[in-house]
């Protein structure tokens, strides 16, 4: 009887020791996540400081690029692009005539090709 008492004892001790690993365990895993649970924090507010950033920047950006139009049209002289209209372009029509196919021809190229050219600057007018 005593050496079952002797196990029952054993048992009890190696239960309770192992319930002390799955405390220190689940601590170790509690300390792990609040460490991560901060780590975690801290990545969020670094995420909000640069997107905070970035909007700023946009609207600087923005900013930037209205006054570059502003003084664009300052410095042309040009203001109030929006009710300015240019004249309809018609442009002869091809029914497949091979009889009238030099004729449009001529006009086409006259009114589009000879013309737009003229109206090209330095780079655009490798074309």
């Amino acid at each position: 009887m005593a050496k079952t008492a002797e196990d029952k004892f054993a048992l009890c001790t190696k239960e309770i020791q192992r319930f002390k690993e799955q405390a220190i365990e689940v601590l170790d895993d509690l300390q792990l996540w609040d460490e991560l649970r901060k780590e975690i924090e801290g990545m969020k507010d670094t995420a909000i400081d640069v997107l905070t950033k970035i909007k700023r920047l946009m609207a600087k950006v923005q900013e930037s690029r209205e006054s570059l139009k502003t003084e664009d049209y300052s410095k042309s002289g040009v203001t109030g692009f929006s009710s300015l209209r240019l004249p309809g372009l018609e442009l002869p029509t091809f029914d497949g005539d091979l009889a009238t196919w030099l004729t449009f021809r001529e006009v086409f190229t006259a009114t589009i090709s000879t013309q737009i050219k003229t109206c090209l600057k330095h780079p655009n007018l490798v074309i």
